[in-house]
């Protein structure tokens, strides 16, 4: 049978896990913002739609002026100083992908984080 905990010990408790959680937070953090991208592998594929995927495609991509058969993203696998190997869909041609990936290399990933432009690079 349980013992029912007094509100002071629920709240030494918490005080206590909160604490062990910055500690951890703190340790991750250093070596998240010290990351580089330094590199990348870009993979362009190329995939045929479905019809029925296709028929619905079509008539939103024909309203944007674009005529296109196939779904073609491109992987992306940002390579970071440490080691570190992310990997990506980027929502965008190749050519497009390629070069916005060049202006990351050399900047931390979590410099953009919030950057829509990058269409699920990183």
């Amino acid at each position: 049978m349980q013992s029912r905990r007094s509100r002071r010990e629920l709240l030494r408790g918490g005080a206590m896990a909160a604490t062990g959680l910055a500690e951890l937070t703190a340790d991750l953090a250093v070596p998240a913002a010290s990351q580089v991208i330094t590199g990348f592998e870009l993979i362009p594929t190329r995939a045929p739609m479905d019809e029925r995927v296709h028929d619905a495609w079509q008539r939103n991509l024909f309203q944007q002026g674009r005529f296109q058969t196939h779904y073609e993203p491109a992987i992306v696998r940002p390579l970071a100083a440490d080691g570190q190997i992310g990997i990506g869909d980027a929502d965008m041609n190749p050519s497009a992908a390629r070069g916005l990936i060049r202006s990351l290399v050399g900047t931390s990933p979590w410099e953009h984080f919030l950057d829509d432009r990058l269409g699920g690079i990183l």
